[in-house]
């Protein structure tokens, strides 16, 4: 809910500068370049991108730090185990979320650590694709194939479209 109210303020706050840049385009047009001028948005930004690092590490690096550190215990958790029957259970029961984790982070930190250059865009354009829409639709496919009653569904539904 909190981050629903976050959006939804952020959302408020940039239709209010629009509706100023609007209402000073529009009813003041003479005074615009005075108004809104480079001063305005190429001022010195080190405060804003202090605070756009300041929440990356807040947001992402933290949460991800603790998926690693979990993860390694689970995996030092599942070595120990005695069987291998019990270790292959053990490593399925988290590897659909480990996948969507991988996906997830993989994809985010190649879109936003590589270098940005004109030579690379379609690529640059591809991976925000992959980030931003394709990793949200395979979430519920790789939860789903764990369970046994979508996974009995699919071997008695694909022998039959694959003879049609």
């Amino acid at each position: 809910m909190g981050f629903f109210l976050v959006l939804g303020a952020v959302e408020c706050f940039l239709l209010m500068v629009m509706a100023y840049d609007c209402y000073v385009a529009i009813c003041s047009p003479l005074q615009y370049p005075l108004i809104m001028d480079h001063k305005l948005a190429c001022g010195n930004i080190f405060i804003n991108e202090l605070m756009v690092y300041t929440l990356a590490v807040l947001i992402v690096i933290v949460p991800f730090m603790l998926i690693l550190a979990s993860y390694s215990r689970i995996i030092s958790t599942i070595r120990r185990l005695p069987s291998n029957t019990g270790r292959a259970k053990a490593f399925s029961t988290c590897s659909s979320h480990l996948i969507v984790v991988i996906l997830f982070y993989g994809s985010a930190s190649i879109t936003y650590l590589h270098s940005t250059s004109s030579q690379y865009e379609s690529v640059n354009k591809l991976l925000a694709l992959f980030y931003t829409i394709l990793t949200p639709m395979f979430n519920p496919l790789i939860y789903s194939l764990w369970n046994k009653d979508v996974t009995g569904a699919l071997r008695k539904f694909l022998p039959k479209l694959l003879k049609s």
